[in-house]
């Protein structure tokens, strides 16, 4: 207090600075999220980012499946393919299995094919082997590890390294 019986205002000034001083960096860091971000239609983006938003809707699609059919996948029945190993982005090796994507188009789990999902010539060897058309040039095919985490391989023309999971350089 001061001699008058006022209260000093003088510590408060700093407050008001460092409080005004937050909201410009905060106003900052907006504008350059905003900046960076995509608000590209999906045919627009990147082929990595169209490659993660087809995987993320597989991997929603397997999870959802796998809760209403008691922890089991949907996987083709392929004979012979219960070996199919894998090399990890991440590094290491994954054995999977086929995912059966016409269960998860005809069970609700996907609104219609996604992008990606590769038609190959020849039987037991891709995705719509259950009965259901894939997309004719496509590269991935996509698979199921034991506890239902997906992973794809590439395969065909144009892919760095097939047997490897992940985003190949390729798209679709």
């Amino acid at each position: 207090m001061s001699a008058g019986g006022e209260v000093s205002r003088a510590g408060h000034r700093g407050n008001r600075n460092t409080i005004v001083g937050l909201a410009v960096v905060l106003a900052g860091l907006a504008l350059i999220i905003w900046a960076v971000s995509s608000d590209k239609p999906v045919e627009e983006q990147e082929p990595h980012v169209k490659y993660a938003a087809t995987e993320r809707q597989i991997q929603n699609a397997v999870r959802s499946y796998r809760l209403a059919h008691n922890g089991s996948l949907p996987v083709l029945d392929v004979p012979g393919d219960e070996d199919i190993v894998i090399k990890k982005t991440a590094g290491g090796t994954v054995t999977v299995q086929i995912i059966d994507v016409c269960a998860l188009l005809s069970g609700g789990y996907l609104a219609e094919m996604p992008e990606g999902v590769a038609d190959i010539t020849g039987e037991d060897n891709d995705n719509c082997d259950g009965g259901c058309d894939c997309q004719p040039g496509a590269h991935y095919v996509w698979l199921a590890d034991a506890i239902g985490l997906v992973y794809s391989v590439c395969l065909g023309d144009g892919c760095w390294e097939e047997m490897r999971d992940g985003y190949d350089g390729i798209w679709p």
